[in-house]
C-alpha cells in the first residue's frame, strides 16, 4: 500500500504542473482558432502516440519513458552547476534504487512494463554508482562554497532516492520538488493572462481525471493494487512526452504560419 499511496501522491500532485501546457497553447494561438487547432492536435496527438506505445510496445515505451524523464529533470539542476551535475542528479533519482532494491525495482519494471523490462534495472545497477558519486561530489563542493541550501536538498533528495524502496524515493523528489518548482513557474508565467478560463483548475483537474481513468481502464484485469501503480506511471509517461515536446510543437507551427503567409 505504500507504493500504492506514492502512486497516487504522483497524480494528485505531480500531474497539475502540466496544467500550464494549456495556457501555453492558448497564448501561443491567440488570435488565430487556425493556429490553437494546429498546436492542440499536435499535443493531444503526442499524447496518443504514447498511449498507444503502451498497448502495442509496454517495453521500449518504459525505455522512452526514462529516458525523456531523465531529459526533463536535468531542467532541475541546469542552474546549478555544470550539465554534467545536472545530468548525475536526474540519473541517480531514478537509477539508485537498483544498489539497494535491485530485486523490486527489476519486479516494478515487469509490472510496468512487461516481461522483458526487467533487464532495465540491471543496466541501471551499471550506471547507478559512477552518476551517484558524481552528484554526491557536487553535493559537497556546494557544502564547501557555502551554498547549503541547495547542497542539503540535493542531499536529502539523494538519500530518499538510494535508501528508501522504488517508488516511493522518486515520488518525494517528484512530488515535493520537481513538480512545485514547475506549478509555481507556470502560474507565475501564464496566470495572468486576461482571456484564461474562469475555472481553469476545475477544467484542467477534470481533464486530467479523464485522462487517469482511460488508462487504468486499458490496464488488464489484475488486481487493483497493480493496475493503480501501471496507471500512475503509464499516464505520467503519457504527458510527459507532449508536454516534453510543446516547445518543438510551437516551433512547427510558428514555421507553418510564417511559410503560409509568404505564398
Amino acid at each position: 500500500m505504500l507504493i500504492v499511496s506514492a502512486c497516487v501522491a504522483l497524480l494528485v500532485i505531480g500531474l497539475p504542473h502540466g496544467m500550464f501546457d494549456y495556457l501555453t497553447l492558448r497564448k501561443e494561438g491567440r488570435g488565430s482558432w487556425i493556429r490553437l487547432a494546429f498546436l492542440t492536435t499536435g499535443y493531444c496527438g503526442l499524447a496518443a502516440i504514447g498511449f498507444w506505445g503502451w498497448q502495442v510496445a509496454p517495453t521500449f515505451s518504459l525505455v522512452a519513458f526514462i529516458v525523456i524523464a531523465i531529459s526533463h529533470f536535468i531542467e532541475d539542476w541546469a542552474p546549478e552547476g555544470s550539465g554534467l551535475f545536472a545530468l548525475a542528479m536526474a540519473i541517480s533519482v531514478i537509477a539508485l534504487p537498483a544498489l539497494l532494491y535491485s530485486a523490486e525495482l527489476s519486479a516494478l519494471f515487469i509490472l510496468i512494463g512487461g516481461a522483458n523490462a526487467g533487464t532495465i534495472a540491471d543496466y541501471m545497477r551499471l550506471v547507478a554508482p559512477a552518476f551517484g558519486l558524481i552528484a554526491a561530489a557536487k553535493v559537497i563542493i556546494d557544502f564547501g562554497d557555502g551554498k547549503t541550501d541547495q547542497a542539503w536538498r540535493n542531499l536529502l533528495l539523494l538519500a530518499a532516492t538510494l535508501l528508501l524502496p522504488p517508488g516511493i524515493g522518486f515520488a518525494i523528489f517528484f512530488c515535493l520538488y520537481h513538480s512545485p518548482k514547475h506549478f509555481a513557474a507556470g502560474r507565475h508565467d501564464l496566470m495572468d493572462q486576461p482571456d484564461n478560463p474562469q475555472r481553469f483548475f476545475l477544467y484542467m483537474s477534470v481533464s486530467s481525471a479523464a485522462v487517469v481513468l482511460c488508462v487504468l481502464l486499458a490496464q488488464p484485469l489484475i488486481p487493483m493494487d497493480e493496475r493503480l501503480i501501471v496507471t500512475a506511471f503509464q499516464t505520467l509517461s503519457i504527458l510527459t512526452l507532449p508536454h516534453m515536446m510543446l516547445p518543438a510543437i510551437i516551433d512547427k507551427v510558428r514555421k507553418f504560419s510564417t511559410i503560409r503567409w509568404q505564398y
